[in-house]
């Protein structure tokens, strides 16, 4: 064929094809979509809501709640409604320093948390509760009986930190490894406590197990059942400002050096803070407590931050401990 200059050739079929296909895809297809597409959205999204709020059911309340205060507007509107101005200032520096996504992570379970609203309520349940303390389960089994474990926790642990331990289980047994995204490595923890239980467990990885190594254990494991996110006796305020007390440490110079604490090395740095400080405070504490007659290595500052809380936990501990150190002589 020949054509003019400047002429446009006729159509071939695979043109007419493609013509074919824009009619039908964008012309016919896209009037039913805004027809029935949109019922379809409306219907899916209603699904998946009720397969999320079913989901939601079967975990433990603590956790649904801290991941609804999570959601970004929720949050904000949380604290808007709820907190005063020190919470506030406290909020916005454990922010500033874990970030906004990791920050808002950290402060939902905080917030979760049902615990006393004023120093009063805390005091009447320390001088109404007859605390016997944990129950003690299986430590026989190494030969340390379980009442002569539950005495001397009872003489040296604050009655508040007790308050917040259900039980302490020796098992028989290697604990499974930690996951390496929490902690950036991979390890067998000797012992755990589980916040939500409240339980502490003990495994059998020392080959010789001593009251002073299950004491040095429990204190550290006692102080993660007592931190911002699982001590039920102190106030919103009061686990505010002690998570910002703890970041804070994290970061002088002067800081207690744990090697356990220093190691801990996540990809995401706001991760790796969070879980550093919240084994700083499980360290100091362990070291706090340690037994009688082992020096206290720790920076005044950190002396300061474990006694505030301890004093709050239990007014007659000190008393206490030098009563129980003369006894120990």
């Amino acid at each position: 064929m020949k054509f003019f200059v400047g002429s446009r050739p006729p159509p071939s079929s695979w043109d007419l094809l493609e013509s074919w296909l824009d009619e039908l895809i964008f012309e016919k297809l896209w009037k039913r979509f805004e027809r029935w597409g949109k019922i379809f959205l409306i219907r899916a999204s209603v699904v998946i809501a009720i397969f999320i709020f079913f989901a939601l059911s079967f975990l433990p309340a603590r956790i649904t709640k801290s991941a609804i205060l999570s959601v970004p507007g929720i949050h904000e509107t949380y604290e808007w409604l709820f907190l005063n101005k020190s919470e506030n200032m406290s909020a916005e520096s454990i922010r500033k320093q874990l970030g906004y996504l990791g920050g808002n992570f950290a402060l939902s379970f905080i917030y979760s948390l049902d615990s006393v609203k004023t120093e009063e309520e805390r005091t009447q349940i320390l001088n109404d509760t007859d605390l016997l303390g944990p129950q003690i389960i299986g430590f026989e089994t190494i030969n340390i009986p379980d009442d002569k474990l539950a005495n001397i926790l009872r003489e040296t642990i604050p009655k508040g930190f007790l308050y917040n331990v259900k039980k302490i289980i020796y098992e028989d047994r290697e604990s499974a490894s930690l996951i390496m995204i929490f902690y950036g490595f991979s390890f067998k923890p000797t012992s755990s406590a589980n916040p939500l239980t409240k339980n502490i467990t003990v495994f059998c990885q020392w080959n010789a197990i001593q009251i002073k190594i299950v004491r040095e254990l429990l204190a550290h494991e006692i102080a993660h059942l007592n931190d911002w996110n699982s001590n039920s006796l102190l106030t919103r305020e009061e686990r505010l400002k002690l998570l910002c007390d703890v970041l804070e440490r994290l970061g002088a110079k002067d800081r207690y050096v744990s090697c356990y604490v220093e190691y801990i090395s996540p990809k995401n740095e706001s991760l790796k803070k969070y879980m550093r400080a919240t084994e700083y405070w499980a360290e100091i504490n362990g070291e706090y407590m340690s037994p009688v007659g082992e020096a206290r290595n720790l920076p005044p500052k950190d002396t300061e931050i474990i006694e505030d809380v301890l004093q709050k936990m239990d007014p007659c501990y000190f008393q206490k401990i030098d009563d129980w150190q003369r006894q120990s002589r």
